[in-house]
C-alpha cells in the first residue's frame, strides 16, 4: 500500500489487532478509524457486511479506491467521527485501532493518526463513552492500546461505563508494549 500522510498505514498495532479477532461468520462489523482500510478488508473475508469510518476524508477516499481496485464490495467507507452517524445496537463486531500515543510536545504531520489527546480531546475516552450504545447482545469489541497510553485512566473509565476488559494478546518492543483489549458490557 502506498502511503499518504493523512492515511494511517498498517503497522505492528494493526497486525496485532487483526490477529486478536476470532475469524468466524458475523453479519455486521465496524472498523472505527479505518485509516488505509486494512482491517476492514481483513474483516470482509468473514463478515457479511463491514462499515469503516474515519474522520479524515482523505483516508476514506484512499480506502475506497483500494477496495475498488481489489473488487471488495461488502465494505463501505464513511467519513465520520467514531460511529456517530449510526443507530444504536446494530454491530456484531467493533474494532478500533485508535491514536493511542500521548502528546509529547513535538508536532508532526501524522499527529492526528497517532496522538490520542490531540487538541485536548481524548479520543479513546470518547470512544468508550459511546461504545455502550453500539453494543448488540453477544457482540465483541476490540481496541489496541499501548503501555505509553494512560492505561489506568482508560481502564478505570471503561469500568465506570460497565465495560469489562480482557487483554487477549500483546507484543513488546524496546520502548513500549502494544496490546489488544477485548471489551464486553454487563448491564
Amino acid at each position: 500500500m502506498e502511503g499518504n500522510l493523512n492515511v494511517y498505514l498498517p503497522s505492528e498495532d494493526t497486525f496485532l489487532l487483526e490477529e486478536a479477532i476470532p475469524k468466524f461468520k458475523r453479519d455486521l462489523a465496524i472498523d472505527v478509524g479505518t485509516g488505509s482500510g486494512y482491517l476492514a478488508f481483513s474483516l470482509s473475508k468473514f463478515v457479511k457486511y463491514v462499515v469503516a469510518t474515519d474522520i479524515e476524508k482523505n483516508a476514506v477516499k484512499y480506502a475506497l479506491n483500494v477496495s475498488k481496485k481489489r473488487n471488495i464490495y461488502n465494505v463501505d467507507f464513511v467519513v465520520a467521527n467514531l460511529f456517530d452517524c449510526f443507530r444504536n445496537n446494530i454491530f456484531d463486531l467493533v474494532v478500533f485501532n485508535p491514536p493511542y500515543l500521548p502528546y509529547n510536545g513535538i508536532t508532526t504531520e501524522i499527529d492526528i493518526q497517532t496522538i490520542f489527546n490531540l487538541k485536548n480531546k481524548n479520543i479513546i475516552i470518547e470512544f468508550l463513552s459511546k461504545l455502550k450504545n453500539m453494543l448488540k447482545i453477544n457482540s465483541e469489541y476490540y481496541i489496541v492500546l499501548s503501555s505509553l497510553s494512560p492505561v489506568d485512566e482508560i481502564i478505570n473509565f471503561a469500568e465506570s461505563q460497565g465495560l469489562k476488559q480482557e487483554k487477549v494478546c500483546s507484543k513488546r518492543f524496546f520502548f513500549e508494549e502494544i496490546f489488544v483489549l477485548k471489551l464486553s458490557y454487563s448491564p
